[in-house]
């Protein structure tokens, strides 16, 4: 292979386990203590996420304990209702952008988008456990930041036409942080 032209590199391929639910406790984060909590479970950070959706009413999104976002911010939430709040601040859907045909609202079917932004951002979520067993609060890696999520993304994958408009709003928007999590 290194003979070959315009070989650069290879790596060896190796397996990585899953570390979604211990990370916290890897990384040394611990609720009511220590450099998590003196940078205040990250408030006033506003996240945008770009992916399939986002579940609202999802109890990792509760604006409990997260003040109102900063003037800086000027997403929408293209919910109807009152669905977005002091931690969900924005969800826009570009689902279309790509055919100048933007129709659905930011709602996500398959669930991806719901759980990789409470993956990330989920407020403190007491009494969570799996069949009942191993109950305790579950929370995310910034649980007071402002999340805005940013559909872009259906069943089968994302178009560049949708992410570009997306990365184009997301900017003006007013965002801190933007996580591609297809």
């Amino acid at each position: 292979m290194e003979n070959k032209e315009g070989f650069l590199s290879s790596h060896l391929e190796i397996t990585l386990p899953l570390q979604t639910t211990h990370s916290l406790d890897f990384l040394g984060l611990h609720q009511g203590y220590g450099l998590w909590e003196q940078a205040n479970y990250s408030e006033s950070v506003i996240i945008g996420l770009l992916d399939s959706g986002i579940g609202p009413d999802h109890p990792s999104f509760s604006d409990e304990g997260v003040s109102p976002p900063s003037a800086k911010w000027k997403g929408k939430c293209e919910f109807n209702g009152t669905v977005c709040n002091n931690k969900l601040i924005g969800a826009r859907n570009f689902l279309g952008a790509d055919r100048g045909n933007i129709t659905r609202t930011p709602f996500d079917w398959n669930c991806h988008g719901t759980h990789t932004s409470s993956t990330t951002t989920r407020n403190f979520v007491k009494g969570t456990s799996m069949f009942g067993e191993a109950n305790d609060t579950a929370m995310g890696m910034a649980p007071y930041v402002h999340l805005a999520m940013y559909r872009v993304c259906r069943g089968p994958g994302c178009t560049y036409g949708d992410i570009l408009a997306s990365l184009d709003a997301a900017v003006e928007d007013g965002l801190d942080v933007l996580s591609f999590l297809l």
